[in-house]
Order: structure tokens, then C-alpha cells, then sequence
């Protein structure tokens, strides 16, 4: 990190004596004020090469201002390697819906395995009225029907099997089952 400073630092000093170089009217642009200005003293001053290195000369207080400017966006940076920074956290919503509307999709998808086990050959898991929240969302949509469709030919081979299918084990309802009227 202290090397790849001063290469910026030693890069910025040579492009700004190649302005000098190359512009001498224009050295009020890159220093602060004429007192600070240094002249050139390099032999060479042709500007047709950028390439040509010389002995940097004195920093302007502009010039500074950027070095510290830069050091402060590298500090940065690398406190964003260590998860130290302050800036925002990234957002936990999108990594999964409040606790309501777990809760709502989750009656939801009890009442629509009700109402396919009390007409499992009647039933249509398209024909059930969404809401809108999981009708807008492709996602939600699929994973619904996916879920219900699961959950009910494991309880109705379960029921031909003669054992009691308990829904509980299989993870649908690990919170809200004391609200659910059965």
C-alpha cells in the first residue's frame, strides 16, 4: 500500500513538471500562487515526450491537497477490506421479506393445502386467487406453488400409506401455528 502511494505520488509529480514543461503560461492552473511556482530547471524542455523524467520539483498546495485526498479514499478502501467502514450496511430486506409476510405466505399456503386435500382431484393450485404481492413476483409464485405441491402429495401419500402425515417434521410451520384455526 505505502508503494503503490508513492508511485501515484511520484506519477503526479512528473506529469505535473511535464505540465510545466510543456506550458509555462499556465503554472497559475497548477500551483496556488505565483510565489510557490518554481521554474524548470531540467535541460530538456521539449514537451513532444512524456516519457522524459526529470528531478521533480517543489509540491504546490494544491498538489498536496490531492496527495491527502488520495490517501484518504486508499484509508478507505482498505477499511472496506476489513469490514470497518462506516458507510451504509447492505440491506437485509432484500435478503428475505418481514416477519408479516413470512407469516401471511405461510397461511397462505396452509389454506391451499386445505383446500386441496378436501378435493384432491378437483383442485387446481392455478385457479386459487393470489395476492398481490406474490402474483406481482414470479419468484414468490413459483415457490408457493412448488411448496404446496410438495407438501400435498407427501400428506396424500402418507394418507394412503395409513400413517398421519405431521407437518411440523417437514418445516412448514416452525412459527405461527398457536393462530392457525384448525
Amino acid at each position: 500500500q505505502w508503494q503503490r502511494q508513492q508511485q501515484q505520488r511520484q506519477q503526479l509529480l512528473w506529469a505535473q513538471q511535464f505540465l510545466q514543461q510543456c506550458a509555462p503560461s499556465q503554472k497559475s492552473a497548477v500551483h496556488s500562487s505565483p510565489s510557490t511556482a518554481s521554474t524548470s530547471t531540467s535541460p530538456s524542455s521539449s514537451c513532444s515526450s512524456p516519457t522524459t523524467r526529470t528531478w521533480p520539483q517543489p509540491i504546490s498546495v494544491n498538489l498536496m491537497r490531492v496527495f491527502e485526498a488520495d490517501e484518504d479514499s486508499n484509508a478507505d478502501e482498505d477499511m472496506s477490506d476489513y469490514g470497518l467502514e462506516d458507510g451504509p450496511k447492505p440491506s437485509r430486506s432484500k435478503l428475505r421479506p418481514c416477519k408479516g409476510k413470512r407469516n401471511r405466505l405461510r397461511k397462505l399456503m396452509l389454506r391451499m393445502i386445505e383446500q386441496g386435500l378436501r378435493n384432491p382431484a378437483a383442485f387446481n393450485i392455478n385457479s386459487v386467487k393470489l395476492p398481490p404481492s406474490v402474483a406481482a413476483s414470479e419468484f414468490l409464485r413459483e415457490k408457493l406453488f412448488s411448496k404446496v405441491q410438495s407438501a400435498m402429495t407427501e400428506i396424500l401419500a402418507a394418507a394412503q400409506e395409513g400413517r398421519v402425515y405431521n407437518m411440523l417434521s417437514a418445516g412448514f410451520l416452525e412459527q405461527g401455528l398457536q393462530d392457525m384455526p384448525f
